[in-house]
Formats: C-alpha cells, sequence, structure tokens
C-alpha cells in the first residue's frame, strides 16, 4: 500500500515537471560526458600544436615547416570547434532540465 503510494507522488511530481533522482543523475553523467569531450578536443589540439611547433622548430626542410604551419592551423581549428561544440551541448542540457516532460516520456 505505502509503495503504490510513494510511485503515485513521484508520477504526480513527473507531471509537474520535477525531475526526480534518476533524471538529476542522468544529466550529471550527460554533462561529464560533455566535459570529458572537451578535454579530448583540447588535448588533441594541444597534440597537434607540439607537433606543429616541432616540425617549424627542428626541422629545415621547405615542405615539413609547411606541414607544421598546417598542423598548427588544424590544432586551432579543433580547439575552436571543440569550445563551440562544448558550449552548444552545455546549453542544451540546462535547457532539457528545465523543460517539463512529455506524456511520451512518463
Amino acid at each position: 500500500m505505502h509503495r503504490k503510494s510513494t510511485e503515485e507522488a513521484q508520477n504526480s511530481q513527473e507531471k509537474q515537471g520535477h525531475l526526480i533522482l534518476r533524471d538529476h543523475l542522468a544529466a550529471h553523467r550527460t554533462e561529464l560526458a560533455n566535459d570529458r569531450t572537451f578535454l579530448a578536443s583540447l588535448r588533441t589540439a594541444l597534440a597537434c600544436l607540439a607537433v606543429g611547433v616541432s616540425f617549424i622548430k627542428f626541422f629545415t626542410n621547405q615542405v615539413i615547416e609547411i606541414l607544421g604551419w598546417i598542423f598548427i592551423l588544424i590544432s586551432t581549428g579543433i580547439l575552436i570547434r571543440g569550445s563551440m561544440r562544448y558550449k552548444r551541448i552545455k546549453r542544451v542540457i540546462r535547457e532539457e532540465e528545465k523543460k517539463p516532460p512529455r506524456d511520451s516520456d512518463i
């Protein structure tokens, strides 16, 4: 009897737009995954930057120096794209947390 009333209270909270613990934890996992993805893009950008600077500083061959500048441009692109994606996904997560659940979600 008590279990049924708890489930009914939980369902009424879901219908009113309140997130239950399961939803909070899922949103938190999604935020952490987004953070990990951003850090991976940052790590990749730094690695490309290091390769590019190394090619420019330690090699005298013109082709390898050009390749070094290409790596630096690629690292900049990775960093910009990773930052934009991180901010966009973070905004989407925040907006989804504020929305009340649809009837099909319950």
